[in-house]
């Protein structure tokens, strides 16, 4: 095992212009303390690039005027850039809570900067670049793995406690050019119970494949996001028989803002094994879904905590049920085989859901697959393709995946890059996805209604 796989597996301006209040707060504080003196697929080999944010030591400002002016509009940038991202859809909701940072700091000949921050109380979202003096090194597998391997692993605290996040984060990010790497990384503080203004350490000890010591402090203000949010604790205690055993769960809390939205579900037990991780959400107008993402906070022995994000809802929502799926083995099949030519088209998965395909968009040496859930849908929009006799077809040397979704329109994009950059795509004539087997079966007798209001 390598030490990149080790590491994995261990951590799972004089100028008169208009200073953001959080940069101009933290140059003030900083000058006053100076001294006087101064998932694969075998068949494929798809693979889902993961991508990062970082951070860093000893606290530097930005005194360049134009560095500074550059952080304001860093995170619209940062979309405008990389359009793979899986927050591409909520751009103009990040600039709008935005606290602009721009702190950098130096080690090993790598500098990394904090351009943004933004928060609210389901996800602190940080903005980085990482610029290394010497051109960076880059995978020995493939250049699509870079800047999975490159990304700073962070520590946060806030307030100077620890925040432990488990597995429920996110990371991506994008070689710029041979020495910057921009990136973002999405911490799920659900239940960390942020203060509207508060204080953030964040540290790593690795960036860009190098070894060193980085830490930078920032203050972050979410008072903006918080007004327009709304977060329900209802601690409903409830017992679900899944057809396998009987989860005995809590309801803890439902958070909802402009920046996400999330559930959090104790479940009493000390296996993990069929956990209660399968629902669908009703809302008070009659829509259905399934949660887009789900995450574990942690357990302690005898409970575990999950968190599960899920789109499609607002604060004006009146209640949700919280409906059990209680049939479902995980057992999978192909679907019919739809012409490209002949889109949209939906395809139906089971009884209570489907998705409908939009457009495939051929580029160079990617797919790119637009298509929405509707209802209850448990696949993840992994997609096959198909010549005009029906033969599948495989990237020649394979390729990367990636599934973004635009949480404003619901909207998802699969996206497969294939590592030849030539690759031929003139005999792909037909889509298919996978569904369930023996299909799903809700417990609408076992419904769970939570009030928003």
């Amino acid at each position: 095992m390598s030490s990149f796989d080790e590491l994995i597996k261990n951590k799972i301006n004089k100028e008169a212009w208009a200073v953001p209040k959080t940069l101009d707060d933290k140059l003030s504080e900083i000058i006053d303390e100076l001294p006087s003196e101064p998932k694969s697929r075998n068949s494929i080999s798809y693979r889902k690039i993961a991508a990062a944010a970082g951070v860093t030591l000893t606290i530097l400002l930005a005194f360049n005027s134009s560095s500074v002016k550059a952080a304001v509009s860093n995170v619209i940038e940062y979309f405008n850039i990389n359009k793979n991202s899986e927050y591409v859809g909520e751009a103009s909701t990040f600039q709008e809570f935005n606290n602009s940072i721009g702190i950098s700091a130096e080690d090993k000949g790598i500098k990394l900067t904090i351009d943004n921050i933004v928060a609210d109380d389901n996800f602190l979202n940080i903005f980085y670049t990482a610029e290394s003096e010497k051109d960076i090194p880059r995978s020995e597998y493939e250049d699509y793995w870079s800047a999975f391997e490159l990304r700073p692993f962070l520590d946060l605290k806030v307030n100077g406690k620890n925040i432990s996040g488990g597995s429920s984060y996110k990371d991506e990010a994008y070689l710029e050019t041979n020495k910057i790497l921009k990136g973002v990384y999405r911490a799920n503080v659900v239940e960390t119970k942020l203060t509207d203004k508060f204080n953030i350490e964040i540290s790593t000890d690795r960036a860009l494949k190098t070894e060193g010591n980085w830490k930078i402090e920032a203050s972050v203000d979410k008072s903006k996001v918080v007004a327009v949010s709304k977060i329900v604790t209802p601690k409903k205690k409830v017992k679900i028989d899944n057809g396998v055993k009987i989860n005995s769960i809590k309801i803890d809390k439902v958070a909802m803002s402009p920046l996400g939205n999330q559930i959090v579900i104790t479940e009493y037990t000390d296996e993990d094994a069929n956990s209660f991780q399968h629902f669908a959400i009703e809302d008070s107008r009659g829509n259905i879904t399934t949660p887009l993402d789900h995450g574990s906070i942690g357990t302690d022995g005898n409970k575990m905590t999950n968190t599960f994000e899920f789109i499609g809802l607002d604060k004006e929502t009146e209640y949700i049920n919280i409906i059990p799926i209680k049939s479902y083995d995980g057992k999978g099949e192909y679907t019919e085989k739809i012409d490209i030519k002949k889109l949209p088209s939906t395809i139906n998965l089971n009884d209570k859901g489907s998705i409908t395909i939009d457009d495939v968009i051929f580029s160079k040496n990617q797919i790119k697959v637009k298509f929405r859930k509707n209802g209850v849908v448990l696949s993840t929009g992994d997609f096959y393709f198909y010549d005009k006799d029906g033969n599948e077809l495989e990237f020649s040397k394979g390729g990367a995946l990636e599934i973004p979704v635009d949480r404003s329109t619901g909207v998802y994009t699969t996206t497969y890059t294939s590592y030849n950059e030539s690759e031929d795509f003139s005999k792909y004539a037909k889509i298919a996805t996978n569904k369930p087997k023996n299909g799903i079966k809700l417990a609408e007798d076992q419904k769970i209604r939570v009030d928003l209001k």
